[in-house]
């Protein structure tokens, strides 16, 4: 019970409290806490929350809303058919997400005669965000996800967590953790088009 317990307070503070993730783990709780079995272990709950967002690869992303960052205006991913976007969710207060940063820009930079995108995707406040980013440089879009704009499984935002999706707009790999460049590009090389 203890590290059920324990393993809650772990994925709260990986979890942001500005989007309905809270509910989708209650909901995962709820479905998984039967009589029959009782609340799992800490290992089956967490093999229960990549298990359910392990079911979105393959789905479309086409519903995914988010907010540029240079502009304010709402954008889709339904906009980047043709293009093989990487969704970076990541936090200012993320040592891992900041440590990973320029290795996404880095793979931003390499591949810009590719069809790629990557997005950063942060649910702070436009200030916060500007602060870090004129301070630091990044290539790629910036944006604001909210709850609001969010269906599974971008609801669960551990940071950092990243959501690759095909020029067809379908999520082919979802993982939560940083990464290096090599890493990175091993993982999106294989659906990348070469602008002539």
């Amino acid at each position: 019970m203890i590290r059920t317990i324990s393993l809650l307070i772990v994925l709260f503070l990986f979890i942001n409290p500005y989007t309905d993730a809270q509910e989708w783990l209650q909901e995962i709780i709820n479905e998984l806490n039967t009589e029959e079995k009782g609340l799992p272990e800490p290992d089956d709950l967490m093999g229960n929350l990549l298990a359910a967002m392990n079911k979105s690869i393959g789905e479309s992303s086409h519903n995914i809303v988010f907010k540029n960052f240079e502009d304010g205006r709402l954008d889709s991913l339904s906009n980047y058919i043709g293009k093989v976007v990487l969704v970076n969710l990541w936090s200012t207060h993320c040592s891992g997400c900041r440590w990973q940063l320029p290795h996404l820009s880095r793979l931003q930079e390499e591949y810009s005669n590719y069809n790629l995108m990557v997005i950063y995707a942060s649910p702070e406040d436009s200030l916060t965000l500007k602060a870090y980013f004129d301070e630091n440089n990044t290539t790629g879009y910036k944006a604001i996800v909210k709850g609001d704009y969010l269906k599974r499984p971008f609801q669960l935002l551990a940071f950092p967590s990243a959501y690759l999706i095909d020029s067809e707009g379908i999520i082919q790999e979802i993982w939560i953790r940083p990464e290096e460049f090599e890493d990175l590009e091993k993982r999106v090389s294989p659906y990348l088009t070469k602008y002539d």
